[in-house]
C-alpha cells in the first residue's frame, strides 16, 4: 500500500508541475492538493527520518517546493511563504547533519542529498524576502552559503553554486539598506568570478558611494 501511495503521489506531483509549466495554477494547485492528500493518508510523511535512503524521501522536500511554487503563482504568498519553509525544514531534517559533516557521507549519498540545497534553500530565502521576513531570509543565505562552503571542495556544482548565493545575499543586505555588510558580501562573491556577483558588486559600490 504504501509503494502504491508513493507511486500515485509521484505522479500527482508530474501532473502538478506541467500544469504550473503550462500556466494553468489552477489545475497545478488541485494536483498538488492531491499528491500532498495521498502522502499524508499513506503517512509517509512520518517516516520520513526513518528511511533517509528512499526516494519518498526527498519527494516531500519537491513536492513542499511545488506546493509553495502553486501557491505563489495563485497569489497566495503567506501559503507560499510557509510551504517553501516547510520544505527547507524537511530538507534540514533529512540531510542537515550530513550535509554538515560531508567527509562521514559516501560521495554517492552526498551527490543526491546535496542536490536540492541550492534551490530549496534559495526559494526559501526568496519567498521569506518578498514577504518582508528579511531578518529569516539573510539567516537562511548565510546558512546555504555555510554549506555551499563545505561542500565545495568536494562537489563542482557546489562550488558554481556559491558565488550566486553570495550575490543574493548582498542584494538582500541592500534592500534592507545594509550597505557595508552588502559590499563586503558581493566582493567575495566576485572573487569567485561570476557574472551575477559582479552585478551585485558595482550595485552594493553604487549604494556605498
Amino acid at each position: 500500500a504504501g509503494l502504491e501511495a508513493t507511486t500515485r503521489a509521484r505522479a500527482l506531483l508530474v501532473l502538478a508541475e506541467a500544469a504550473l509549466a503550462a500556466g494553468d495554477v489552477a489545475a497545478a494547485n488541485a494536483h498538488a492538493d492531491a499528491a500532498l492528500a495521498v502522502r499524508l493518508d499513506a503517512r509517509l510523511d512520518a517516516r520520513l527520518d526513518a528511511r533517509l535512503d528512499a526516494p519518498a524521501d526527498l519527494a516531500a522536500v519537491r513536492l513542499a517546493r511545488l506546493l509553495a511554487d502553486c501557491r505563489w503563482a495563485a497569489g497566495w504568498e503567506l501559503d507560499a511563504t510557509a510551504w517553501a519553509w516547510q520544505g527547507l525544514a524537511d530538507y534540514d531534517a533529512l540531510a542537515g547533519r550530513q550535509l554538515d559533516e560531508p567527509g562521514r557521507v559516501s560521495p554517492v549519498r552526498l551527490e543526491r542529498l546535496a542536490e536540492p540545497l541550492f534551490v530549496t534553500s534559495r526559494d526559501a530565502a526568496d519567498r521569506l524576502a518578498a514577504s518582508g521576513e528579511t531578518a529569516l531570509a539573510l539567516v537562511t543565505r548565510r546558512r546555504l552559503i555555510a554549506r555551499l562552503a563545505v561542500l565545495a571542495a568536494r562537489m563542482p556544482a557546489a562550488a558554481a553554486a556559491l558565488p550566486l548565493a553570495r550575490a543574493d545575499l548582498a542584494n538582500d543586505l541592500l534592500r534592507a539598506e545594509r550597505p557595508e555588510e552588502a559590499l563586503e558580501a558581493a566582493r567575495e562573491a566576485a572573487s569567485l568570478e561570476d557574472p551575477w556577483a559582479r552585478i551585485a558588486l558595482g550595485r552594493a559600490l553604487a549604494a556605498t558611494g
